[in-house]
């Protein structure tokens, strides 16, 4: 084969080359007669043909040949509707099926499904999946395989926004219906249809209400979503994407982790979730579209994160509040996030660093990981979430389950225990959740928001930042333009940047803390709140408490 040109011969046994060749048939028989290969295996992708006489006119195997049994066949059924079907173990989960979400949020992490079943002592695999990836094959497919720099990550969330507008176009009948394919061995392909055929893998009522005890453990559910419903949802991930600050920068620099993710979970919205990628669940209470999206699920946002980040708002701040969580932990060691304490992870105090600035390193030299002010923060609200630290500790307290009868979560599930605030802390008007309510209907778009901002201007009002305080030159200002509104410290070190729903997030805060006057958004005014318009010093953070008072904070469940 390297006679008329170069070719590098691969390392392994069972390939002839790694790189792109196309030989002749002529010679591919030759060089097979020169090394006396007796056996060919032939393997057929996707062909999707019709068992008929016409299309498989004789048995396409070698039934007498000794390596027969080993044979593979892929049989299945394409079951046509204008509704897309998407399924998932009855239950949830179950042994023997691994799921592939898809069209998510929407979906509840339902998806295509692929089954390994023993039936009369003959291994058998089976997917069951929407054939709305078929129709995004014939599209060109959805890219989600390894990229590396910027300019791969942006042409690819371009991509999909060019291939949402084709399946716009796409009628229902075309999007809608189910496949199920079933892959046995047999050594011939009548003899592998007729195993098929009296096992009622293709009918979906045998996984739907099994009968047959060998089918009974993969029970499976359906979920039945129109077109309208899909294309809404795939809308909607795009925008919250899309308003994200995270597409400018250089077309090399490297791809973040948080980045592939989202691609990834953009590519499951649009019915695509290959193998080998785990899309972020349905249900996450903090999945990164519940801050920006709308229609979907209701705004969520981390009031563990969000109590810290206003209590402890800088490096001095941070190091007594990691004073208070190392008091609260096994002999003060606070753990690393890249191993366990018995291997000799756990962090401390980095004194090489400026006297200004707040590091934490890991003490194990071949580990050496280091956490900024802003990741502790994150970390300690980690450790809170998994229960390793009281709530009391920082001010807060569990909140008890919602009671079933008044909204609670269905399905006869409890619902899940979050932080909260004391309600001897609660304002006695309007809870928290109505002020943001009040704000999203008052001021819902970028012109509406930017109206709000000139008339705190006009009053003399700054936005204080998250991040610091107006002593250290924090102060959060309009910086979108006139058609997008968005929130940027003009700290030239600070990163904090905020569009639309955040800063009416946040805004909520500063009211219910009482640092900004109801009267400034329309608000009745309440007499017992304090208006403070300025945020304290690093020198009133240092003379705080060891233990912080509770703050309003919301009450999340689901």
């Amino acid at each position: 084969m390297g006679q008329h040109r170069p070719i590098e011969p691969a390392k392994t046994d069972f390939c002839i080359t790694t790189s792109s060749l196309v030989v002749p048939m002529l010679d591919v028989i030759e060089c097979l007669k020169e090394i006396s290969c007796p056996t060919l295996r032939l393997v057929c992708y996707g062909q999707k043909r019709r068992i008929t006489d016409y299309t498989v006119p004789f048995e396409p195997a070698q039934p007498d040949h000794y390596k027969a049994s080993t044979n593979l066949w892929d049989i299945g059924v394409n079951v046509h509707s204008d509704k897309i079907f998407l399924f998932r173990p009855d239950g949830g989960r179950s042994n023997g099926v691994e799921i592939y979400p898809m069209v998510i949020p929407l979906s509840s992490d339902f998806g295509s499904c692929h089954i390994h079943v023993r039936y009369e002592g003959t291994d058998c695999k089976l997917k069951i999946y929407p054939l709305l990836v078929h129709k995004l094959k014939s599209l060109g497919g959805v890219e989600t395989s390894d990229f590396k720099t910027h300019a791969t990550f942006k042409a690819r969330f371009e991509r999909y926004g060019q291939i949402l507008k084709d399946l716009e176009k796409t009628p229902p009948s075309k999007l809608g219906g189910y496949r199920i394919e079933a892959t046995v061995p047999s050594r011939t392909l009548l003899e592998a249809k007729n195993f098929v055929d009296s096992t009622g893998f293709l009918d979906i009522n045998s996984w739907i209400y099994p009968t047959k005890p060998q089918l009974q453990p993969f029970k499976l559910d359906i979920k039945v979503i129109a077109k309208e419903q899909y294309i809404q949802n795939a809308k909607a991930m795009i925008a919250a994407a899309d308003s994200l600050p995270i597409w400018r920068g250089s077309n090399h620099m490297p791809v973040s982790k948080p980045k592939k993710m989202l691609l990834i979970d953009v590519a499951a919205a649009l019915g695509w979730n290959a193998s080998g990628w785990r899309a972020t669940s349905s249900n996450a209470m903090y999945a990164w579209w519940n801050i920006w999206t709308e229609k979907i699920e209701p705004w969520q946002f981390d009031p563990i994160l969000d109590h810290l980040t206003i209590r402890w708002n800088n490096f001095r701040a941070v190091e007594e509040l990691t004073e208070i969580i190392r008091d609260n932990l096994p002999e003060r060691k606070l753990p690393c996030q890249k191993g366990s304490i018995a291997d000799g992870h756990w962090y401390h105090k980095d004194t090489t660093r400026k006297e200004k600035r707040f590091r934490l390193r890991c003490r194990l030299r071949s580990c050496r990981h280091s956490l900024s002010a802003c990741k502790a923060r994150e970390w300690y609200a980690s450790l809170l979430h998994d229960d390793m630290i009281p709530f009391h500790v920082v001010g807060l307290e569990a909140a008890a389950e919602r009671e079933t009868d008044q909204g609670g979560p269905g399905n006869d599930q409890s619902a899940l225990e979050v932080p909260m605030p004391s309600p001897m802390a609660l304002p006695e008007t309007a809870p928290c959740n109505s002020v943001f309510n009040f704000i999203r209907r008052k001021y819902p778009g970028p012109q509406e928001m930017q109206e709000l901002l000139r008339g705190f201007k006009e009053r003399g009002v700054q936005i204080p930042c998250p991040l610091g305080g107006p002593g250290e030159g924090h102060e959060l200002r309009n910086a979108g333009g006139k058609a997008r509104f968005r929130l940027r410290c003009k700290f030239r070190k600070c990163k904090s940047s905020m569009e639309l729903v955040p800063p009416q997030y946040w805004i909520k805060n500063l009211i219910a803390e009482g640092r900004l006057c109801r009267s400034l958004v329309g608000l009745p005014p309440n007499d017992d709140t304090v208006v403070n318009l300025q945020r304290p010093s690093s020198t009133c953070a240092i003379a705080e408490p060891a233990v912080a008072p509770s703050a309003p904070l919301p009450s999340h469940s689901l």
